[in-house]
């Protein structure tokens, strides 16, 4: 595996084995779930030039995860912030 590219970089094995047990509650799976509708209904891939592309994900990104999402999560998962 490469090194992480930046100091604090975070390494999110998605789909790993782990993800796939029943009982195992994954709150960034629930992240990728909220992103993926966001992005499905507002169509802003499809209409968002290559170039510019991770510039509007960062953007979408800081839009759609907030505070009270991830509160939301969290509580909804047996987390406590």
């Amino acid at each position: 595996m490469n090194p992480y590219p930046l100091e604090n970089s975070v390494l999110i094995m998605d789909n790993a084995p782990i993800h796939h047990g029943g009982e195992i509650f994954n709150p960034i799976e629930k992240v990728f779930n909220v992103l993926e509708a966001y992005m499905r209904r507002t169509q802003i891939v499809q209409n968002t030039p290559e170039d510019e592309m991770l510039e509007t994900l960062e953007q979408v990104t800081g839009n759609v995860v907030t505070e009270r999402l991830m509160g939301r999560l969290s509580i909804a998962g047996g987390y406590w912030a």
